[in-house]
C-alpha cells in the first residue's frame, strides 16, 4: 500500500511538514488562515450572497437557474460536465502518479504485445 503521508512544502511560508496528499499548508499557516476565514466569515454575517431560490448565471452557457446550493455555479444541463471537466485532469494525474502501486495487473496487460498468452 502507497504511504499518503508524506514531507509536504507549505505553500504559504516554504517550511516541510508531513501531511496528506492535499495539505497545502503547515498547521501553522493552517491556524492562520482559518482564523482569517472565521474573522471575515463573522464580520459579513449570516447574510448569503446568493441566497437558496434566487437566480444566478451557470458560469458554462450564461443561461439563468435557480440556486439550489450555496457552492453551486453550473444550471442543472452543464451540471455534469461542469464537474466533470474540472475532475478529470485531477483524475489523469493522480492515475499517472499511482499507476504502478494500483493497476499493476492491467498495465502488465496492455503492455503484452498482440500473440502472447
Amino acid at each position: 500500500m502507497a504511504v499518503v503521508v508524506k514531507p509536504r512544502t507549505c505553500r504559504q511560508c516554504g517550511t516541510v511538514f508531513d501531511g496528506g496528499p492535499r495539505a497545502w499548508y503547515c498547521p501553522t499557516c493552517r491556524r492562520e488562515r482559518a482564523k482569517e476565514a472565521n474573522r471575515r466569515h463573522r464580520a459579513k454575517g449570516r447574510v448569503a450572497d446568493r441566497p437558496l431560490g434566487s437566480t444566478d448565471k451557470c458560469t458554462r452557457c450564461g443561461k439563468e437557474y435557480t440556486v439550489r446550493s450555496a457552492r453551486q455555479k453550473y444550471c442543472p444541463d452543464c451540471a455534469y460536465e461542469g464537474i466533470r471537466e474540472a475532475d478529470r485532469p485531477m483524475s489523469r494525474k493522480w492515475n499517472q502518479e499511482h499507476k504502478d502501486t494500483y493497476y499493476p495487473a492491467r498495465n502488465a496487460k496492455r503492455r503484452k504485445k498482440p500473440g502472447e498468452c
